[in-house]
């Protein structure tokens, strides 16, 4: 059993095809590279593991979505860049809330064009504007990568948030 999935079966955490259901909230996601790259690896706060999706290269897209028991204000978020190749890393992306939870019209809470991780294991801080909308579900869409011509898929190595009370 790897070092993830010890963790995840710590937890007790469950998983399906493209969803997770970590102990906070519950992750979908468009792909992954088990058994090692999984999308719940974006929360184990360890250095040493990432989540790496292969469909990005055939779908020109990734997604992310957490799905929150109550509903929560999003003030900011941190990603950091995997391990290895650079071509790899995000460089374009939305995160949307959708206030109505399942049923609701998704709101654009930041874009982000342009972006470059420098180094490896790099965290990058992104702050989003003031706002009272609280959401139950947020999407992290994923649709440019550092250099696509190179790069065989998406990668990241975490996913911190950080919310308003």
């Amino acid at each position: 059993v790897s070092g993830s999935e010890a963790w995840r079966k710590g937890r007790g955490e469950m998983q399906s095809e493209n969803e997770c259901e970590l102990k906070d909230f519950v992750l979908r996601f468009s792909g992954q590279n088990p058994p090692e790259e999984n999308a719940y690896c974006l929360f184990d706060e360890r250095l040493s593991s990432k989540w790496l999706d292969f469909s990005f290269k055939e779908n020109g897209t990734s997604y992310l979505e957490l799905e929150f028991p109550v509903a929560k204000r999003l003030g900011s978020y941190e990603l950091v860049s995997a391990n290895d190749e650079k071509p790899r890393d995000p460089k374009s992306w939305t995160v949307e809330g959708f206030p109505g939870g399942e049923s609701g019209e998704a709101v654009v809470l930041h874009r982000v064009r342009g972006a470059s991780f420098g180094d490896r294991h790099e965290r990058q801080t992104f702050v989003l504007p003031e706002s009272e909308i609280e959401c139950k579900r947020f999407r992290w869409h994923f649709d440019e990568v550092f250099a696509a011509e190179q790069a065989n898929s998406i990668q990241l190595c975490m996913l911190n948030l950080s919310f308003l009370s």
